[in-house]
């Protein structure tokens, strides 16, 4: 199992046009590797909080999520919008 911290709770107050550059990497990292996440049977996930998203960048984590549940490979699981501060309170 391998849990990567993508987005945290912290870089919300980045300023826009960076915030959506974040978003276009992972919309592109999602299209570019969903067929390599199939091919080595990895399962695909995402924790946390998805709302601020684009909504075709949400619906395409839950495709992805979808087309990959079943797999019995490595569980990598994509940590997004948590932080330190948010956590400890």
């Amino acid at each position: 199992a391998l849990t990567l911290y993508a987005f945290s709770t912290e870089n919300w107050s980045r300023p826009v046009e960076e915030v959506s550059i974040l978003f276009k990497l992972l919309k592109k990292f999602l299209l570019k590797e969903r067929a390599r996440l199939l091919k080595n049977d990895v399962h695909f996930k995402v924790i946390g909080e998805i709302n601020g998203l684009p909504e075709d960048t949400v619906a395409l984590i839950k495709e992805t999520e979808a087309m990959t549940a079943k797999a019995k490979g490595l569980k990598l699981t994509f940590a997004f919008s948590y932080g330190g501060r948010a956590e400890i309170m």
